[in-house]
């Protein structure tokens, strides 16, 4: 639950990983975890992700998109669109092909919210 202190943020998660590993439950984790402490998350997700169950009947907004090979421009403009239409202040992607997806999709917004990369893996970068 939001204090007095604390303002309410519009939180948008992108994974379009199409199986259900410890990223995927991490990024579940973190909607909710947002969503009882008051704020609005909505999730991107690939149509036949397994993720889509573990947000149902949940307060989490879900967003489908049907990710294809090369069509990173065209989805980006839809998710742009999705964007502005749900007031997103900050988007959040969790894989690296998503990184990208993200970028171009806030780039094409008007609304040009924050926009983190997480990564999940415990890999050294170099």
């Amino acid at each position: 639950m939001l204090t007095s202190e604390m303002k309410q943020l519009s939180i948008l998660q992108i994974s379009t990983a199409s199986g259900l590993g410890g990223g995927e439950r991490v990024l579940v984790d973190l909607c909710h975890g947002l969503a009882e402490r008051g704020h609005h998350v909505g999730a991107v997700v690939r149509a036949k992700s397994p993720l889509i169950d573990r947000f149902e009947n949940d307060q989490i907004e879900i967003v489908l998109m049907a990710k294809r090979r090369g069509a990173h421009l065209l989805l980006a403009r839809k998710l742009a669109k999705r964007i502005d239409a749900g007031a997103w202040q900050l988007i959040n992607a969790h894989t690296p092909p998503d990184y990208l997806f993200a970028a171009l999709a806030r780039r094409l917004s008007t609304s040009k919210p924050r926009l983190v990369f997480t990564r999940h893996i415990l890999l050294p970068l170099g």
